[in-house]
């Protein structure tokens, strides 16, 4: 390794390797000495390598008419078989330049054969990799081809449909007519079916919406077409509004309804609604509500008209409420029942659940005791029916059944579900069990799982009946006295697949 203080001999180098405009000699960097004065010439010569388009040769065409690199079977080359031909390079000034002719032998001509097979299957195995990618490439326009053909048949057959009256196909057809656009109009059918989306699932709509999975309106859109609300309670006008446009799409069979209410529970607290300029929470319950101070409402009572042969499921009204008692809830139930039959629509039936308070107002609207039927209160005509809802009669027989402390009787035997319990303790570590549905949370529910009706279904199920029946047959000591639970089983089983 040289230092800057080093010095070296200068015959060993050019004019080119000194730095110009230096009054002392000074080596250009990474120069590497080249003259060698006393050394054969072949060392002092300077080699400079040619570039690859240089370094080709053009081979002419001999005597006989062929190129000594082409295969040809008219001509073979022999050991004594002279030919001249003219060397040319690329980037040589001098295109005349001759060369000394050069004897080609066997071995000569034996590689050049070589060399041109393998020149052959290279450019074969190029063609046929070419081939086949002009095939490939056909099948997928042929492919492209029928999927737009089967694509505009199929959105032809859409249309067909959607001018048929078909919803999902009108629908399917505006998200296609919509895309794109910054400010689309929607059809009445798509504004209704997004109210009630998002009315379902906010967050689902929302997510949607926001995810470009589809082109829907927005909220305010939306709350457009639904309108200002006031939050009033009770049966308000917008409601009457929407009862009297239903009622005249509607023929007059299928005005006959169900009211249905119910209760549920909410968080007591207070909001105050910047857009009405009201304060909500409290509880009222419409014209019925008192003047005076009113406390946090912890339940709202929903009133739900149904219809009885056709899909009609309409709110109409809902209060807040806290300690409803029986006269109160009469009331607010007659009350609403005449708004409904202002309109035009014939309620037929009152349904709720057994809870106390409902079946205290029912005795009150009966006369004081209860009855399935009664003179209707605005049409002496008509008759009324008073029924609760099937499902929490299915939840109330199980839990009536399954309760220690409390007994049933049919024909003076003593019906238990003491019975269905032994049976779910033998098979509960069985591999084969004769109930496989019949589990601790059917059996032994909590609080949470006696909501179920699915559950409370089970209990009255075929399968159990049999396995009750079988363990009797067979003459078990824990349920030989099991007959009269077996017939009210049955007698239940019986009538809710006639209601179902």
């Amino acid at each position: 390794m040289l230092a800057c203080s080093d010095l070296v001999c200068g015959l060993h180098f050019g004019v080119e390797d000194f730095k110009p405009d230096v009054k002392s000699k000074q080596l250009k960097k990474g120069t590497i000495p080249s003259h060698f004065p006393n050394h054969p010439k072949q060392v002092n010569a300077k080699k400079s390598r040619r570039s690859p388009t240089k370094r080709k040769i053009d081979l002419p065409t001999t005597e006989l008419g062929h190129s000594p690199l082409k295969k040809s079977n008219e001509c073979q080359w022999t050991d004594d078989e002279v030919v001249n031909f003219q060397v040319s390079f690329i980037g040589t000034s001098d295109s005349t330049t001759q060369t000394p002719p050069i004897v080609l032998s066997s071995e000569f001509n034996q590689i050049m054969q070589l060399r041109l097979r393998e020149s052959q299957r290279k450019y074969c195995n190029i063609i046929r990799r070419l081939k086949l990618k002009i095939k490939n490439l056909k099948t997928k326009l042929e492919q492209k081809n029928e999927s737009e053909s089967s694509r505009h048949e199929k959105l032809k057959n859409v249309e067909k449909h959607a001018s048929n009256g078909s919803l999902k196909a009108s629908l399917l057809l505006e998200q296609i007519d919509v895309y794109g656009k910054t400010c689309p109009r929607w059809s009445e059918a798509c504004i209704r079916k997004c109210i009630i989306w998002r009315f379902k699932s906010p967050r689902g709509y929302e997510m949607a919406r926001q995810a470009n999975l589809f082109t829907l309106p927005c909220r305010r859109t939306l709350q457009k077409y639904i309108g200002p609300s006031k939050l009033e309670f009770g049966f308000t006008l917008l409601i009457k509004e929407r009862l009297e446009l239903e009622i005249s799409t509607i023929n007059e069979f299928d005005r006959y309804t169900s009211l249905v209410f119910d209760e549920m529970s909410i968080k007591p607290t207070l909001r105050y609604v910047k857009q009405v300029d009201k304060v909500i929470g409290r509880a009222h319950l419409g014209k019925l509500s008192s003047q005076g101070d009113r406390k946090l409402a912890n339940r709202v009572l929903c009133f739900v008209l149904k219809g009885l042969s056709s899909r009609i499921k309409i709110p109409v009204a809902y209060y807040l409420t806290k300690e409803l008692d029986a006269v109160q809830l009469a009331s607010t139930i007659q009350e609403v029942l005449r708004s409904v039959e202002e309109i035009g629509f014939k309620v037929t039936r009152l349904v709720s659940d057994n809870l106390t308070v409902n079946v205290k107002a029912f005795g009150i609207i009966c006369g004081g005791v209860v009855k399935s039927e009664i003179v209707h209160p605005c049409d002496e005509n008509r008759p009324l029916f008073i029924s609760y809802d099937p499902c929490h009669i299915l939840k109330n027989a199980r839990n009536l059944l399954l309760d220690p402390k409390r007994q049933m009787f049919l024909k003076k035997k003593a019906v238990s579900g003491k019975f269905i319990r032994e049976l779910y303790e033998r098979q509960k570590n069985l591999t084969i069990k004769p109930v496989r549905f019949l589990t601790r949370k059917v059996v032994y529910p909590t609080r949470f799982e006696k909501m179920s009706v699915g559950r409370a279904g089970r209990i009255f199920s075929t399968e159990v009946i049999s396995a009750l029946q079988l363990n009797r047959i067979n003459k078990e000591s824990n349920f030989m006295e099991s007959e009269s639970t077996i017939e009210f089983l049955q007698n239940f089983r019986q009538w809710f697949a006639v209601r179902f």
